[in-house]
């Protein structure tokens, strides 16, 4: 395994965090299987903090117990703590917070947290304005996730069609995405969803509608995400949890945040969505009818 030395090195922040300064500084007197693995971390972190001690073995091509072996050489206890150790850098890189748990901290703490992320995710909101008006000029609108992130682009493509939007919800992977964005171009929008984690796919899509150019949009935890890069307008929305690793509540308001500012932006221009919406759902009888309060008949029109 002999990895491009244009690979190594330090190309951006990430690579200042003591952890790949002491690995680098290893190198020259580590076994041979230990340095490939070392330059395996300075040139694909990402393996390391998101795949198992099996995974980083079959891709590269040694035993478990090289690996752990590996772990230990750089001060670790073990292979989950070289990961964690991984882990923290990325977040400190992409400018999230670490998060700091207890078991006792309760209901509380969790609702401190949401308001919290909620407030920064209205503090850096400035591409607002221009989010929704790149969406309202927009052929179509496309947004695509991975992974959790996927059903939040699901949830962001109805909140757009209650606000008079051709919006369409695409894979990030495979066939679908193929077909999906094939005839793209600068008359349309890609939003892109993420949380802490930046799954590869989700990358690609974007990377994809970039080169064609539409204009990308990115709603992800940091505005250090590597979705960033393809992206003309980031919407940050901090996606650290507490005890469960991810939260989608900033993600959430900043999907209802601009689906408001689309509604008000079409009823200055005369528009009534809303209205037009609820006649249909009478129209083709969908509402179900009010109920007596402690009863269980329709609602008397006497």
């Amino acid at each position: 395994m002999n990895l491009p030395p244009t690979q190594l090195g330090p190309p951006d922040s990430l690579f200042a965090d003591s952890l790949f300064v002491d690995a680098e500084a290893r190198l020259p007197q580590l076994p041979r299987r230990q340095r490939e693995l070392t330059q395996a971390l300075l040139a694909e972190p990402e393996t390391f903090a998101f795949g198992s001690v099996r995974e980083v073995s079959d891709k590269y091509g040694v035993n478990t117990a090289t690996v752990l072996r590996f772990a230990r050489s750089l001060g670790f206890s073990g292979y989950q703590a070289l990961q964690e150790a991984v882990r923290l850098a990325y977040l400190r890189y992409t400018g999230l917070q670490v998060p700091e748990v207890s078991a006792g901290e309760g209901l509380g703490a969790l609702r401190d947290h949401h308001h919290g992320n909620i407030d920064r995710a209205y503090e850096t909101a400035g591409d607002l304005d221009a989010v929704c008006q790149a969406l309202l000029r927009a052929r179509r609108v496309i947004v695509t996730g991975e992974s959790i992130s996927a059903s939040l682009a699901q949830l962001f493509v109805r909140m757009l069609r209650f606000a008079n939007l051709r919006a369409e919800f695409v894979s990030a992977s495979g066939v679908d995405r193929t077909i999906g964005l094939s005839d793209i171009d600068s008359r349309d929008v890609v939003v892109g969803f993420g949380l802490w984690l930046q799954f590869k796919p989700t990358l690609e899509a974007m990377a994809i509608a970039r080169r064609r150019g539409a204009v990308t949009i990115v709603i992800s935890g940091s505005a250090s995400s590597p979705l960033a890069r393809h992206a003309m307008y980031v919407l940050p929305a901090p996606a650290q949890g507490q005890a469960l690793s991810f939260s989608v509540v900033p993600n959430v308001a900043l999907m209802e945040l601009i689906a408001d500012q689309l509604v008000r932006s079409r009823r200055a221009a005369g528009h009534r969505d809303d209205e037009l919406l609820h006649d249909r759902f009478v129209e083709e009888n969908m509402l179900a009818p009010l109920v007596e309060k402690g009863g269980s008949g329709p609602l008397s029109k006497n």
